[in-house]
């Protein structure tokens, strides 16, 4: 069958058979190695914190940069299914699943079926969406509500006249930002397109009432977002400022390959010259506010605060995918098959579906238990992944949450900001095994400080490492 026949046929032209099929797509392959990675990075942080009473998980997310809505639907499906990790990761994956859907969706009724399709398409294959359908992250859920107010948007722009999508826009947009703070960067792109774009008064007036709406919901949340904010800017943060070639290497991350990355560049680039030729750039202009519009502007703003990061970047792509499918879709009939299949086929063959975290924590923790006896003491830094080494060492200190730390020193486990070196000598020379876990990096330089004297094992492994310092035997 040709490509031709195959877009003329009317199970193809049927929407229904895409939401099962893009569904089916993306439960499956997102479903097969969800166990994958082991629990690690930030997701034993959510576990931790959703393990507590709910008044607990509220007070601690106060002190904390995240919003409450995700870590709360976690905080019932804990209660439901336990520790288990692929069980726990269906939450993020269904929501990936979900967004995809809400794309396909979006893209059919203001674009075309094609658009719709594609776009959902490149999406379910995107390498970093993938990998975060397996994070117990926020992220799934925040592409999701993007898309519905993105989608409520554009039903809001539509419609003739006074109209009460405006309440449905100021909910959705509240929700947005009880998922991510970084949801104002796809609401002022709405705030731009009505005012500097569309200008027209009604529009403007209703949207103000969506505002208006958005933060009464949301004011609860506001004093303290405000306030972490203000810590981030005296403070600082973990993240440095973006170097120039974040832009392009963050958008390789989801578009799986340089080379697509750089022909989705190119294909979006001709797309809206045809699109303004013919003067339909209207609604892509929406599309183009999120990406590449947010996606920049969150990089300049990165320069003095830490906004820029492939994770934090993840709604944008909502807006790339869209202005692929777009693009493509203003080829001619038979090339633009010809492209889409192209481009789906290169991420369907270059996603990685068993995704990887850079950590190997659970296996570390069976090392060191083997090593480990009575005259072994351990010191792991930096000293906040205490989360992710007890939940992999020993499950019932992680779930003994206000004793976590006590209970791992009673176990001769310390914890430090910085390995330390005096402290190390002093057992060592007490006779005293010591193992140095470095959580965020390679240990092999601190190793070459021992050697000679003690008898030393380092294993290195993509982003932490093991030294083990013993006593040398003597004949």
């Amino acid at each position: 069958m040709t490509l031709t026949h195959l877009a003329s046929n009317q199970t193809v032209k049927n929407p229904v058979f895409w939401v099962v099929l893009i569904s089916l797509v993306n439960i499956v392959s997102k479903s097969l190695f969800l166990n994958y990675p082991d629990i690690g990075l930030d997701e034993p942080f959510t576990l931790f914190r959703a393990q507590k009473s709910y008044p607990e998980l509220i007070a601690d997310l106060a002190r904390n940069n995240h919003p409450p809505l995700f870590e709360s639907i976690i905080w019932v499906w804990i209660r439901i299914v336990g520790f288990n990790a692929a069980w726990l990761r269906v939450i993020p994956m269904l929501f990936s699943t979900l967004a995809a859907l809400a794309i396909f969706r979006l893209g059919k009724k203001h674009f075309s079926l094609f658009v719709g399709v594609l776009a959902a398409l490149l999406f379910s294959f995107s390498d970093y969406q993938f990998y975060l359908s397996h994070e117990l992250r926020s992220y799934p859920l925040f592409a999701l509500f993007t898309t519905l107010s993105l989608h409520q948007y554009l039903n809001f722009i539509d419609n003739k006249g006074h109209n009460k999508y405006w309440i449905g826009l100021g909910v959705l947009n509240a929700l947005l930002l009880y998922t991510h703070y970084f949801g104002a960067f796809a609401i002022l792109t709405q705030v731009i397109h009505c005012f500097l774009v569309l200008r027209k008064r009604q529009k403007s007036l209703d949207f103000i009432k969506a505002g208006l709406l958005a933060s009464a919901i949301y004011s609860i949340q506001a004093i303290m977002v405000f306030g972490r904010w203000a810590e981030k800017v005296e403070v600082g943060h973990w993240l440095s400022h973006p170097s120039i070639d974040e832009i392009f290497n963050v958008l390789g991350k989801y578009l799986n390959l340089p080379l697509i990355a750089f022909l989705s560049i190119c294909f979006i680039v001709f797309g809206m010259f045809r699109l303004y030729g013919k003067g339909q750039l209207n609604k892509s202009m929406v599309l183009l506010g999120l990406f590449p519009g947010a996606y920049l502007l969150m990089w300049i703003v990165a320069q003095g605060l830490p906004v820029f990061q492939d994770r934090y970047a993840s709604f944008t792509i909502v807006g790339l995918v869209l202005l692929m499918a777009v693009s493509i879709n203003q080829l001619p009939r038979l090339p633009k098959l010809i492209v889409a299949g192209i481009f789906i086929l290169g991420m369907v063959a270059s996603v990685n579906y068993k995704p990887k975290n850079g950590q190997w924590t659970a296996e570390m923790s069976e090392i060191i238990k083997s090593k480990k006896d009575s005259n072994t003491v351990v010191m792991v830094y930096p000293k906040w992944s205490y989360h992710s080494f007890s939940y992999h060492y020993n499950l019932d200190y992680f779930r003994n949450y206000t004793n976590t730390t006590k209970l791992l020193r009673q176990d001769n486990i310390h914890f430090s900001s910085e390995p330390k070196f005096d402290w190390a000598i002093k057992q060592l020379k007490r006779g005293n095994r010591v193992i140095f876990v470095n959580f965020e990096g390679s240990i092999a330089e601190i190793g070459k400080d021992y050697g000679g004297f003690y008898d030393i094992e380092i294993i290195d492994k993509e982003r932490q490492g093991l030294l083990i310092i013993s006593p040398k035997k003597r004949d």
